[in-house]
């Protein structure tokens, strides 16, 4: 966890408004585990947003009806919506991959997006809903959460958000379809990272553009 500390503070030292982490942020979701990055975010005393990868899962899963139990505890809702500086940004849960996305969670993400008006519009979530390389996409255990996948993709071309971004592959990358910008950020960690460690910077300006930077963490 040390490089999630050397990433939060180079962020805020740069000047970064907040930070958004996409998920996997623990091992095997345990409470303690979770704790440890609780502290680090907090200690950083830069804003931050949140949501639970498939491993952040794991540990409830195994003793609780609900997998988000311990995240939620810990860390803060799993899926949220904040309006900043007149920009929507959602965050989406879709870490669950034999469940999917819950109705209720689903509800939330129509009924925000059909109300998105003229604003700028900036989406997360933790397993890709789009990649032309990689098989590792919200779905790939599941027919029923893939087809919530097709779901959601109908749903963010009408939404037409200005940028769509995602973790999970442990391999940044950026793809254009269907009309929208996918972004896959990468790890921070070492461990079962194909590149250096690295985070994506987002910068927005008052003309209605944005710009995204890589950064990479020096270890």
């Amino acid at each position: 966890m040390p490089n999630l500390k050397k990433a939060l503070e180079l962020s805020k030292n740069n000047g970064d408004e907040f930070a958004v982490l996409v998920g996997d942020l623990t091992h095997v979701g345990s409470k303690k585990e979770l704790r440890e990055v609780k502290e680090i975010l907090d200690q950083t005393e830069l804003k931050y947003y949140a949501i639970p990868g498939n491993h952040d899962l794991y540990s409830a899963k195994k003793l609780s009806q609900d997998p988000t139990e311990y995240f939620s505890e810990i860390i803060g809702r799993p899926y949220n919506q904040v309006l900043i500086h007149n920009c929507i940004f959602l965050f989406i849960n879709n870490s669950d991959e034999e469940k999917g996305i819950s109705q209720e969670q689903m509800k939330f993400i129509k009924k925000n997006l059909a109300e998105k008006g003229d604003k700028m519009l900036f989406i997360f979530l933790h397993e890709p809903v789009y990649h032309p390389d990689s098989r590792y996409l919200m779905g790939y255990r599941s027919d029923f959460v893939s087809k919530q996948r097709l779901e959601l993709l109908d749903l963010f071309k009408t939404a037409s958000p200005s940028a769509i971004f995602t973790g999970h592959l442990h391999h940044s990358s950026f793809w254009e379809k269907y009309g929208l910008k996918f972004y896959v950020a990468g790890a921070v960690t070492s461990q079962r990272n194909w590149q250096t460690p690295r985070f994506l910077e987002v910068k927005i300006f008052e003309n209605g553009k944005f710009s995204v930077i890589e950064r990479v963490v020096i270890e």
